[in-house]
């Protein structure tokens, strides 16, 4: 067998190996960026299991930290919460029911639209607080956010 090497075949053979290191850069340099993120979530959820252990068996309702304050207090909860912007968030997506956010700088803000259906959301209860305005009556539930489980 007589094989011929041409600069064609060079040109192509060089091309294709350098397109291949080219694409190994490439996805080495994202998973060197990928896998940290990726490490730092799971140990994040890792440390709030217990939390959302806990706050799956309270089983704490919207009403029933109104019914009983004293008793939520201090407490986790796994709500499913509608974020409108960050001074209004929604108790199941439901208006009348509004939850204060004591940090919601530290949410994420979900793709979607204002009007989407709500997201699981591990909070803590932090207090309820009756106001009144002469006949205006009305209670301001205050959580603080800890992470989506």
């Amino acid at each position: 067998m007589n094989r011929t090497i041409d600069l064609k075949s060079i040109v192509f053979w060089s091309g294709g190996i350098l397109c291949v290191l080219f694409i190994l850069l490439l996805a080495r340099m994202w998973a060197e960026t990928l896998v940290p993120s990726f490490k730092a979530a799971m140990a994040r959820k890792a440390a709030h299991a217990p939390l959302v252990k806990q706050a799956k068996a309270l089983a704490l309702t919207y009403e029933a930290v109104l019914a009983a304050p004293a008793n939520a207090v201090g407490k986790p909860a796994v709500w499913c919460l509608r974020r409108i912007n960050p001074q209004e968030t929604l108790y199941q997506g439901k208006e009348g029911k509004s939850v204060y956010i004591g940090n919601p700088y530290t949410m994420r803000d979900l793709a979607g639209s204002t009007h989407q259906t709500c997201t699981d959301t591990l909070v803590t209860i932090k207090s309820v607080t009756a106001l009144e305005a002469g006949s205006i009556r009305s209670v301001r539930l205050e959580v603080e956010f800890v992470d989506y489980p």
